[in-house]
């Protein structure tokens, strides 16, 4: 996609960002930002993922 519309990361960056849960942003936000979109995608997945895992734990618990 960004090959076809030609932009650079930054509004692409912008965009994915705008689009993310609030909790993954939250803990976005506490780390050093990302310099080029696939490492703020690698980044949100890995959150997303791990606090996915911990509800289950949560759940599991109950």
């Amino acid at each position: 996609l960004q090959s076809r519309i030609d932009w650079d990361d930054a509004p692409l960056m912008a965009a994915y960002y705008a689009r993310l849960k609030d909790r993954v942003k939250n803990k976005l936000a506490r780390r050093d930002r990302p310099d080029n979109l696939y490492a703020l995608m690698e980044s949100a997945v890995r959150i997303d993922n791990r606090q996915y895992e911990r509800e289950l734990e949560r759940k599991k618990g109950q």
